[in-house]
C-alpha cells in the first residue's frame, strides 16, 4: 500500500474560504451575513485562524501549566422526607456518583438522612446549611452560589468572583446551553479566579439547568455537560426530567470513564474559536468589575 505524503496537502487559507463563501452568498460579505451572537457575546465570526490567537500568550501559558483533574459527578436530592432522600442518595452513590447535594429548606434529622452513608468516602453538600462535621462539600460559609441564571457569561462570572471571601472555596454555577460558550465561560472563570483573586484553590461546581422540554433535557445534559467538563469544571450535576436517574448518571459516567478526557490538561487549548472566545469573555468581565 502506498504511503500518503500528507505534507503535499494544501494548507487552509482564509482568503480561499472567503472566496468560496462570497460565491455561495452571491457577493454578500460572509463576516456580516454569517456572524452571530450568543448570550450577549457579539461579533462571533464564521471563521477563526491563528491570527485570532496571536496575542494570547498569557492565556495559553496559564492553561498549559494546569494539571489534569478527575471531575466528580454529583446528584441533587431534594429533602422532603429524610427517609426517601436517604434512599435516593444511596442509589446515586451505588450508581457511580461521587457526592450528593442535599437541597432542603427545613431542619432535618441528620441520622435518618445519612443512614448507611459514610461522608469520609464521598462528598456531602448542603448549600443551605452552615458548617457541620459531616458536610464535606458545599455549605453556606464555604460556597458562593449563583443566585439566578445570568444571561451573559460576563454577568455570571462577575457576580461570582466580585468580593470573593477567603472562606469561600467553592463556586456553584449554572451551565450555558451553548456548547462553545459554556467551554469558554468556565475557562475564563478559572483564569480570572486565579489571576484576579489569586485563588487556585477554588472548586467550580456546575449544574445543568432544567429545560422546558423534558425530552430535550437528555440532549442538554449531554452537550452542556460535556462542554462543562471540557472547560474544566471540577464537579457536575444533571437533572432528570423523565425516566430513570440511572440513565442520567450513566451519561456522565460514560463521558468520564470511556473518553479519557481527564488525562489531558486543557482539552480545548489550541482551538482558535475557543481561545478567542475565552479571551473575549475575560475582557468583558474586566470591563464590568
Amino acid at each position: 500500500m502506498e504511503t500518503l505524503d500528507l505534507s503535499v496537502f494544501p494548507q487552509p487559507d482564509k482568503n480561499d474560504w472567503l472566496k468560496v463563501a462570497e460565491k455561495q452568498l452571491k457577493g454578500e460579505d460572509p463576516y456580516i451575513n454569517l456572524s452571530w451572537e450568543s448570550y450577549g457575546i457579539t461579533q462571533l465570526k464564521p471563521y477563526y485562524d491563528s491570527e485570532d490567537t496571536q496575542d494570547l500568550s498569557e492565556l495559553t501559558s496559564f492553561f498549559s501549566q494546569l494539571s489534569p483533574h478527575r471531575w466528580k459527578l454529583y446528584e441533587m436530592v431534594h429533602v422532603l422526607s429524610e427517609k426517601e432522600a436517604n434512599k435516593k442518595a444511596l442509589a446515586a452513590l451505588i450508581g457511580g456518583c461521587d457526592g450528593i447535594i442535599f437541597e432542603t429548606k427545613k431542619d432535618f434529622d441528620e441520622n435518618t438522612l445519612l443512614k448507611d452513608i459514610d461522608p469520609s468516602i464521598c462528598d456531602i453538600s448542603v448549600p443551605t446549611s452552615g458548617e457541620k462535621d459531616w458536610i464535606t462539600g458545599m455549605n453556606t460559609n464555604n460556597c458562593k452560589v449563583q443566585q439566578s441564571e445570568e444571561q451573559t457569561p460576563a454577568g455570571q462570572i462577575g457576580s461570582l468572583i466580585n468580593s470573593l471571601p477567603d472562606s469561600v472555596h467553592w463556586i456553584k454555577r449554572f451551565a450555558f446551553p451553548d456548547f462553545f460558550v459554556e467551554i469558554a465561560t468556565i475557562r475564563a472563570l478559572r483564569f480570572l479566579v486565579d489571576t484576579l483573586n489569586g485563588r487556585s484553590d477554588i472548586h467550580i461546581h456546575t449544574t445543568i439547568p432544567p429545560h422546558d422540554s423534558e425530552e430535550h433535557q437528555w440532549f442538554l445534559n449531554t452537550s452542556a455537560g460535556l462542554a462543562s467538563i471540557l472547560g474544566g469544571t471540577h464537579s457536575l450535576d444533571m437533572p432528570t426530567s423523565i425516566g430513570d436517574k440511572r440513565i442520567t448518571r450513566n451519561v456522565a459516567n460514560i463521558i468520564r470513564d470511556e473518553s479519557g478526557i481527564e488525562t489531558y490538561t486543557d482539552q480545548c487549548g489550541g482551538s482558535y474559536l475557543v481561545e478567542s472566545l475565552t479571551n473575549q469573555i475575560i475582557l468583558q468581565v474586566k470591563e464590568t468589575l
